[in-house]
């Protein structure tokens, strides 16, 4: 009986942990919704470059004089916090992906 309430209460705190995951990521702005989420992955599995994924995606390109080169994308704090959302939640990830085929 102790067992099996140890276990009972283990599942409870993964859930409540969960969660508290959750809650906060709705805090943030980002949710199933998301345009910027749905933009990033219409554009997920990019095979070539056309000039409307440019002009959505990229603000500016700079080419150094050393060639190395530096790319500014439009609303990049949205892309880190999307990219932070995806590889926390995979899950939910193919939930909308299967939604948007």
């Amino acid at each position: 009986m102790k067992g099996k309430i140890a276990e009972q209460i283990q599942q409870l705190e993964a859930n409540i942990s969960y969660l508290k995951e959750e809650m906060q990521i709705m805090a943030d702005g980002i949710g199933a919704d998301d345009p910027y989420l749905t933009a990033f992955l219409k554009y997920k599995n990019i095979q070539s470059l056309n000039r409307g994924i440019v002009v959505e995606l990229i603000k500016a390109v700079w080419v150094h004089e050393n060639g190395e080169i530096t790319v500014d994308f439009n609303f990049a704090d949205e892309y880190q916090r999307i990219i932070d959302y995806i590889e926390n939640n995979h899950n939910i990830i193919t939930v909308i992906e299967s939604k948007a085929i």
